[in-house]
């Protein structure tokens, strides 16, 4: 049986909820699946810089190729979100 919990952003898991659920799962098998809800903006009307923006598209599709990165997809969207916050 499968029980999905929706959260809009990891701060609304409260120290309460993770302890309910460890009390009611108690000693079962328990996974926990995280979904992103990232997209790369494909309007020139973004914050982030067009070349940037060009650079993550190239990396992403190397990187759903298996082609080997100094980075990862993961770390190119961290990278990105370090760029724009500055």
């Amino acid at each position: 049986m499968d029980t999905t919990f929706r959260f809009s952003s990891a701060n609304d898991i409260t120290e309460e909820f993770i302890e309910k659920l460890k009390s009611f799962y108690n000693g079962k098998p328990v996974s926990i699946t995280v979904t992103e809800d990232f997209q790369i903006p494909t309007d020139n009307g973004s914050l982030i810089p067009e070349d940037f923006i060009t650079e993550l598209q190239e990396r992403q599709k190397e990187y759903e190729n298996g082609k080997v990165q100094g980075l990862s997809w993961d770390d190119c969207k961290k990278e990105l979100l370090e760029r724009v916050s500055k």
